[in-house]
């Protein structure tokens, strides 16, 4: 036993050696790993680790949408950061993180005509919600290597909601800016941290029905979706400096409004427009704030409860018609 520690403390050292060459190696392993939990194709734009300092850090970290769904990102990490414990894992073959940082900056849930999400396409979903039981889980994941998170510190940034399901040509398009910092202790999977890191968003923004939230209790990791309206309490608005021209922008935005909604007031000269969408009154305008710059303010509310997720997807739709 010692002589294999010892060779195996051999060749990591011989991988270390070369910064490069490391870098790549340790890459290619992540990005397989995740590839292989998601079933999706998975970037990583850059990565660095430290053998002295025992840490990892990784940018433009990406998951992209599984098959059957529309082509694009899933999932944005810009920042992940670990601090692991290199001796742990020579000598016990276990790998363990003293802490793991995340900074989810985008996700997108897609909700097609089925009712079906691209968070329940992830392997990691379909995997468990076959298992069926908790004591299946755990069979399996004990034939895996040994894994222990004494602490994640995960921070969620903005959440789009886009739903094929909806009357109409058009998806209905909500836009959550969650701006939360959570932490959790003792994370001891690969699956518990996946369905951890994806429930989450949805859990804060009240999204329900995803079959997810039924994984989330096989890997030990219990989850329900909150209640919407405590995500929103006391704003109906959402804001954004646009590059357009006043005269641009109305139209684009008037375009948008008739394709989501029912427009029921226009102002051109004033640069206002008011209008129906999800059954909540919608108001937009417009500021022109330099040549070729507007500033776009839209407030949402239905049956008097602010409702700025609609606002913010109506923002959401007038920058991808921009595009």
């Amino acid at each position: 036993m010692k002589k294999i520690l010892i060779i195996i403390l051999v060749i990591a050292l011989s991988l270390f050696s070369v910064s490069a060459g490391r870098d790549r190696l340790i890459k290619t392993a992540v990005t397989t790993i995740a590839g292989s939990l998601t079933g999706t194709k998975i970037s990583i734009r850059g990565l660095s680790l430290g053998l002295l300092s025992q840490s990892v850090k990784i940018s433009g970290f990406r998951i992209y949408n599984p098959k059957g769904f529309p082509a694009g990102i899933f999932v944005d990490i810009p920042k992940i950061y670990v601090d692991y414990n290199i001796w742990s894992l020579l000598k016990e073959g276990k790998l363990h993180i003293r802490n793991l940082d995340l900074h989810l900056k985008k996700m997108t849930i897609i909700k097609r005509e089925d009712n079906k999400m691209n968070v329940d396409a992830l392997t990691v979903v379909s995997e468990e919600e076959q298992a069926g039981t908790s004591k299946k889980v755990k069979q399996k994941s004990s034939s895996q290597m040994p894994m222990q998170i004494d602490l994640m510190k995960l921070e969620l940034g903005e959440l789009i909601y886009k739903d094929y399901g909806t009357e109409g040509p058009e998806p209905s398009v909500r836009v959550f800016n969650l701006n939360l910092k959570k932490e959790y202790k003792n994370i001891t999977s690969t699956q518990q941290l996946t369905v951890l890191i994806m429930s989450e968003p949805m859990k804060a923004a009240g999204i329900k029905g995803a079959a997810i939230y039924g994984v989330t209790a096989l890997v030990g990791t219990a989850i329900l979706p909150v209640a919407v309206a405590a995500t929103v309490i006391g704003k109906d608005s959402a804001e954004a400096q646009i590059n357009k021209d006043f005269v641009g922008l109305f139209k684009v935005s008037l375009q948008v409004l008739k394709k989501v909604g029912k427009v029921k007031q226009e102002s051109a000269s004033l640069g206002v427009i008011k209008a129906d969408v999800e059954g909540a009154q919608v108001s937009l305008e417009l500021k022109e704030i330099s040549k070729g710059t507007t500033r776009i303010t839209v407030s949402a509310r239905k049956l008097l409860l602010p409702r700025p997720e609609i606002a913010e997807g109506v923002i959401y739709q007038i920058r991808e018609e921009l595009k």
